[in-house]
């Protein structure tokens, strides 16, 4: 049995995580329900390729610092449409990205959006729906 089938958290704090590396925890680890990227090497590629194979397990997606954008934050939703909290500090995001969130991610409780730029109707949007907005 393969160690990743059974493995639920991961934590990753300023590591050498690339798209490689995350395209790899999306085919190995299928029940993945917490990732934490933080300050990696992410990007939309290997993001798009860890929702396309854990994407309807994840539920909290921590992302600050790295190096994703728009078009990996729009894979993310459309594959992990179960997401409580997603931070996205200090990312490539804008509000493009953040409209995908809002769009699929009906469960969401919390997002971060720390040096987001993220439109002012789409703030009072999600907080409408009952988002919190850390920033």
């Amino acid at each position: 049995e393969e160690i990743g089938l059974n493995l639920r958290s991961l934590q990753l704090y300023c590591t050498l995580l690339t798209d490689i590396g995350a395209a790899a925890l999306g085919q190995h680890c299928p029940k993945l329900h917490t990732l934490m990227a933080e300050g990696t090497r992410l990007g939309d590629q290997g993001l798009a390729a860890l929702a396309a194979g854990c994407g309807p397990s994840l539920k909290n997606i921590i992302l600050e610092g790295t190096r994703i954008s728009d078009q990996g934050i729009a894979q993310l939703a459309s594959h992990s449409r179960r997401l409580n909290k997603i931070m996205l500090g200090y990312t490539r995001v804008r509000s493009p990205g953040i409209s995908a969130i809002a769009q699929h991610c009906k469960q969401l409780h919390t997002l971060g959006v720390w040096q987001v730029s993220v439109d002012p109707s789409l703030q009072q949007e999600l907080r409408a729906r009952g988002v919190r907005l850390v920033k």
